[in-house]
């Protein structure tokens, strides 16, 4: 049931529109952003085909939590380009929380 192929796998209808769209022109910040999208796709894939391949992939929940509440006070160094984003930082690291 797929729409749309990438490498070896294939992308379903229900997840096609999540795909980043780049009106033709691609950019090297597009081009990385097709590169996580694929990895993301074949991780999610072999845990479709191998269900308990999930379990593989641990969640450090209280590492990631650590690190989101550090996110609220202040951005590292790798994030100062991004100060004017940090209502969105903030947004998407409050989100994270919740879930």
């Amino acid at each position: 049931v797929s729409t749309q192929s990438t490498g070896a796998l294939a992308v379903g209808k229900e997840f096609s529109y999540l795909r980043l769209s780049t009106d033709c022109i691609e950019t090297k910040t597009s081009a990385e952003q097709k590169n996580v999208e694929e990895s993301v796709e074949n991780i999610y894939q072999a845990c479709l085909v191998r269900p308990r391949l999930k379990d593989t992939f641990p969640l450090h929940k209280v590492r990631h939590i650590s690190y989101l509440k550090r996110g609220l006070c202040q951005l590292s160094e790798n994030f100062e380009c991004l100060d004017a984003s940090r209502p969105w930082l903030c947004y998407w690291i409050v989100h994270s929380l919740n879930l």
